[in-house]
C-alpha cells in the first residue's frame, strides 16, 4: 500500500474524527533486522512514536533464543529504526546510526509536536527514572534530557491533557505502584509534580485523556497488580478530574454486559468523547501459569517433570490475546465493539495516531513471542 507523507502529519485522532464507527486495516512494512543479523524477532515495550520525518521505533525487549519458561534470557536493545517516506516513494525502514542512551524497554511514550517523550522503563537491572525526548533533525536522531521521574518506574501509562503530561501507575522495585504525577513541558524547571495517588496500585493500564462532556479528564482502564499468590486483573475504569483533583470510579470495561478484565493493551482518544481500546490480556492463561508455578515450587521431584511439561504445553499453545477493538463513550459511559483483528492484537507496546492512521508497533503476540510487524488501522 502506498503511504504518503500525509500519514505522518501533525493532527491527532481526536482532532480529526468525530465519531468512530469501525476500523480498516492498513499495511505498513515489517521492521528489519538489526544490522549484522538475519532475523528481526520483534520488540515488546519499544520507545516509539511519530516525528516530523516519520515513524520511530527504538529499544524494546525480546527473547532471541529459548522461551523464558525454558530458561531463555530477555534481551534489551538500544537500536533505533526509522520508517521514512517521501512524496514519490513508499515508506522504507532504516537503522539510525544513533542509539538510545542504553538498552531499555517498557517506558511510557507520548508523541508530542517536539518529538517522542520516553518516560521511565527498565533495563536488565530494573526500573529507571530517566525521561528524554527523541526528535529527528536532518536525518539524525537527537536525544534531549528531560526532568527525571521522582522514582524509577517501568510499564507506566501516560496521556497529554491541557498541555501537561500525566503519568500513572507502573511497576517500581516492590511491585505495582499508585504513582500519579504531571509535568508541564513549558515549565520543565519545576519538574514532575505529584498528584493524588491512584485509588489502587496498578501496572499495565491503558491511560488516555478525553473530555467527559465538561472538561478534559484522565481515564485509566484495567491493569493488574499482585497482592496474593497470583495477579488480579481489573476491569475498572477510573477517571481523574483536574478541576477537583479527585479520582472517581466510572464503571467497568464490559463486553456483552459483563465485566472484562484487561491488562497490557493499548488505547487512544478519538473524536470528542471516545476512547478506543485495542486488545489486551484478560489474564486467564497468565493466572493459570502463575498457579502452575506455585504448584511446581512445592511439588516433589517425581511430579515436577509432568508439571513442567504441562506448563510448556499451556504456554506454547497460548491462543493469543484479546482480538477486539472496543470503543468507550465517556459521556454515555457505554461500550461498543467496532472491529476485530483476525491475526490478533499485540500487548506490551504503545499506540499513537497521526491524521487518521492508528499505529501499534511490534509488541507481544503470545507469551515470549514478539512480532516485527506494524499493526495499523484507519478509523471509519
Amino acid at each position: 500500500m502506498m503511504v504518503t507523507m500525509a500519514v505522518f502529519s501533525a493532527a491527532s485522532c481526536a482532532d480529526r474524527i468525530q465519531e468512530v464507527a469501525g476500523i480498516r486495516g492498513v499495511d505498513l512494512p515489517v521492521m528489519p533486522p538489526v544490522a549484522g543479523k538475519a532475523v528481526q524477532p520483534g520488540l515488546a515495550g519499544p520507545v516509539a512514536g511519530v516525528t516530523e520525518s516519520g515513524l520511530l521505533v527504538g529499544g524494546g525487549a525480546n527473547f532471541e533464543g529459548e522461551m523464558p519458561w525454558r530458561g531463555g534470557a530477555k534481551s534489551y536493545h538500544d537500536e533505533i529504526f526509522l520508517l521514512e517516506t517521501t512524496e514519490a516513494e513508499e515508506p522504507a525502514w532504516r537503522m539510525a546510526s544513533e542509539r538510545l542512551p542504553y538498552p531499555m524497554a517498557y517506558p511510557a511514550c507520548l508523541s508530542l509536536k517536539e518529538g517522542i517523550l520516553s518516560m521511565g522503563g527498565e533495563t536488565v537491572n530494573g526500573p529507571v527514572s530517566d525521561v528524554f525526548l527523541l526528535s529527528v533533525d536532518k536525518g539524525k536522531v537527537v536525544i534531549s534530557p528531560f526532568p527525571s521521574l521522582p522514582c524509577p518506574l517501568t510499564s507506566p501509562g501516560a496521556a497529554l491533557a491541557g498541555g501537561k503530561v500525566y503519568l500513572a501507575g507502573g511497576l517500581d522495585s516492590s511491585g505495582a505502584a499508585d504513582a500519579f504525577m504531571f509535568l508541564d513541558p513549558t515549565e520543565t524547571e519545576k519538574g514532575w509534580q505529584r498528584l493524588p495517588p491512584l485509588p489502587v496500585p496498578l501496572s499495565h493500564s491503558v491511560v488516555a485523556a478525553q473530555s467527559d462532556g465538561n472538561e478534559q479528564c484522565i481515564y485509566l482502564f484495567g491493569g493488574r497488580n499482585k497482592t496474593t499468590d497470583v495477579h488480579t486483573f481489573f476491569s475498572d475504569i477510573w477517571k481523574f478530574t483536574p478541576s477537583t483533583g479527585e479520582w472517581t470510579l466510572e464503571g467497568n470495561i464490559t463486553k456483552d454486559g459483563n465485566p472484562l478484565p484487561l491488562s497490557a493493551g493499548t488505547g487512544i482518544a478519538a473524536g470528542k468523547n471516545q476512547i478506543v481500546l485495542f486488545g489486551g490480556d484478560p489474564g486467564i492463561y497468565f493466572n493459570r501459569t502463575e498457579m502452575l508455578n506455585n504448584v511446581i515450587a512445592l511439588a516433589e521431584d517425581s511430579l515436577k517433570t509432568d508439571l513442567l511439561r504441562e506448563k510448556d504445553s499451556l504456554l506454547s499453545n497460548h491462543p493469543g490475546f484479546n482480538r477486539e477493538v472496543m470503543v468507550y463513550n465517556t459521556v454515555r459511559k457505554s461500550w461498543a465493539v467496532i472491529g476485530e483483528a483476525p491475526q490478533g492484537l499485540p500487548v506490551t507496546t504503545v499506540v499513537f495516531c497521526r491524521n487518521d492512521l492508528v499505529i501499534i508497533p511490534g509488541g507481544e503476540i503470545r507469551p515470549g513471542v514478539r512480532t516485527p510487524g506494524i499493526t495499523a488501522f484507519r478509523f471509519k
